[in-house]
């Protein structure tokens, strides 16, 4: 039969804890993404103007799970919910907010109407393949070298690009709602 070493117990105590640890304690609390549409939980939503909107949707990056990144949580006649689910814990596959927002729908549409679909990535693709039509080479354009803002339905995006050892900042303007190339300007400093 063989001993029981104290060491051994330990260690399985420790990971038994741990395991408790990563998939209980740390879960997060939070409204579940599944009931943002009750009534009660609507109200508990924080105004968000469409400037505010817009720039939460830039922040996001191509995603496998509808986690970790700005999403339209549910539209009614009057507002637009946005939040930024995540998982509630390490093997969970439920999701929850800790706080959302609401924008104003009749400004979301006069001002940004792509906002269902445009976000972060459709922006930054977009731009980067009108830099590339512009400057007739293969062109990257990393999420650091990159911002972009909303003016009256355009989207502008102001970009560095390093071209053969120089850098040239460029400005390059979309349409709100379906990101068609309106222009692309060279930035001189």
């Amino acid at each position: 039969m063989p001993k029981f070493s104290f060491k051994k117990g330990k260690r399985i105590l420790g990971l038994g804890a741990l395991f408790l640890a990563l998939t209980s304690c740390w879960a997060r609390q939070g409204l579940p993404v599944e009931k943002i549409s009750e009534p009660a939980l609507l109200e508990q939503a924080k105004v968000l103007p469409v400037s505010g909107f817009f720039a939460l949707r830039m922040e996001n990056r191509p995603r496998k799970a509808l986690v970790g990144q700005w999403l339209i949580l549910h539209e009614d006649a009057q507002f637009v919910y946005l939040g930024y689910p995540r998982f509630d814990g390490i093997l969970s596959d439920s999701r929850s907010v800790s706080e959302f927002y609401k924008t104003q729908k009749s400004e979301l549409l006069s001002e940004f109407p792509g906002y269902r679909s445009i976000g972060g990535n459709d922006v930054r693709l977009a731009a980067q393949s009108a830099l590339q039509q512009k400057t007739q080479t293969s062109v990257a354009l990393p999420w650091e070298k990159w911002q972009a803002k909303l003016n009256q339905r355009v989207i502008q995006v102001s970009a560095e690009v390093a071209l053969a050892e120089q850098v040239q900042k460029y400005t390059v303007e979309l349409d709100a709602s379906d990101l068609k190339l309106i222009s692309v300007r060279s930035i001189a400093d």
